[in-house]
């Protein structure tokens, strides 16, 4: 209000909208009242893209979009009425659904399904924490004194004969050959390590065998717990009651970056996998891995296997806007340029780990022809990024 009477004086009732300090205002409600998570530019990005549409002097013009349809034919956007006093505007205001669409704010309708499938992964979660609990509470569990908990009367209690189960297949599962081993003779190890992709790879492998090791031999001594054959320790009890519960271990957890919520038996999969392939890659020989530094492909790569979020892309159209939650991608070609930033077509995109948008691994350049039907507040708004990792 100071601000406007500074600009208006007397005349604050006729006063123009392009004298109102409308960046002043923006700054205010970013920087003082919001009290959100800004992770990074991006999502300072989309702020600043909600506030502009809204603080600014267009709004003060006849059928202004305060939301635009979500295509040419929708009757989804929101005008600003043509009214001139408080009153007005209170009413219209108070006559809007207490209930609003995703498309208020540039979202696609499909959010809503999204949030109902998180919902429910939560729920199924809670149920199987519970499930679990009541099994332990009818079975009597003590943590007191493992032998006549674990194998009361000689015969081992029903969550135990599950866990047991589920043991054995995750270790048939995993990979059982001996450690990782990059693919070198003794005389090329002490020149290897000059080179940035060997110690990269090398450690990658350490990484891999240590975390392997420590899963299986922590489900070789709960299979010996689960046979009789060995007592449980401390340590292994609780791990055990993790397993039971489809919850990782703290140690398997904070390996590697992994989405919060994911379940023991989606990182088993996915591990199994990470060690294969890292495998795979280290019985090429040393040479053809090392030469791939110098291989000449445009300073570039192939990658597949990302999804993109926001919008859709094909051969045909381009990029399009789309209401599913994602769209696979094709293989997708990566190369480093100098930095061209006075490039209009050049559009900046995050490239997260997964969905979950925790981690950040680097950005990609793409080029948006002019003649694409996107706006640049579509692109803000629907928060268009690239993902590398689903399971």
């Amino acid at each position: 209000d100071y601000w406007v009477d500074s600009v208006g004086g007397d005349r604050r009732a006729h006063i123009s909208p392009d004298a109102i300090p409308w960046t002043a205002i923006k700054v205010i409600l970013k920087e003082s009242l919001y009290g959100g998570r800004v992770d990074n530019s991006y999502d300072q990005q989309l702020m600043d893209t909600l506030l502009d549409n809204v603080f600014n002097a267009h709004t003060y013009e006849a059928n202004y979009p305060l939301v635009h349809p979500s295509n040419q034919d929708a009757d989804d956007g929101v005008v600003i009425p043509s009214g001139k006093t408080k009153d007005q505007f209170t009413a219209w205001i108070a006559s809007l659904p207490n209930s609003n669409p995703p498309s208020w704010l540039g979202l696609p309708c499909s959010v809503e399904t999204m949030l109902v499938i998180n919902q429910g992964h939560r729920t199924l979660r809670h149920l199987q924490l519970l499930q679990d609990g009541l099994d332990s509470v009818a079975d009597d569990i003590d943590d007191g004194d493992a032998t006549t908990t674990l194998f009361a009367g000689g015969a081992a209690a029903a969550w135990i004969q599950a866990l047991h189960r589920k043991v054995t297949t995750w270790l048939a599962q995993l990979p059982r050959s001996s450690a990782i081993r990059v693919n070198t003779d003794d005389d090329d190890a002490a020149t290897a390590f000059t080179n940035p992709v060997y110690r990269c790879l090398h450690r990658e492998v350490e990484l891999a065998n240590k975390l392997l090791a420590n899963v299986t031999s922590l489900l070789e001594y709960i299979d010996g717990v689960c046979s009789n054959a060995l007592k449980p320790t401390s340590a292994v009890r609780d791990a055990m009651r993790s397993l039971h519960q489809d919850q990782l271990p703290s140690d398997w957890r904070t390996s590697y970056a992994i989405p919060p919520h994911i379940s023991l038996h989606e990182w088993l999969a996915d591990f199994s996998k990470r060690v294969a392939q890292l495998r795979h890659l280290m019985s090429l020989p040393l040479a053809d891995v090392l030469s791939q530094r110098q291989h000449d492909s445009g300073g570039g790569f192939n990658v597949s296997g990302f999804h993109i979020q926001g919008i859709q892309w094909t051969q045909s159209g381009g990029f399009t806007a789309t209401d599913a939650l994602e769209s696979p991608l094709d293989t997708l070609y990566l190369s480093w340029r100098v930095a061209l930033d006075d490039v209009p077509t050049l559009r900046k995109l995050p490239v997260y780990l997964n969905a979950q948008r925790l981690v950040m691994l680097f950005e990609v350049a793409v080029d948006v022809p002019p003649s694409t039907l996107l706006s640049d507040h579509i692109w803000a708004e629907r928060a268009v990024a690239l993902t590398a990792w689903k399971l």
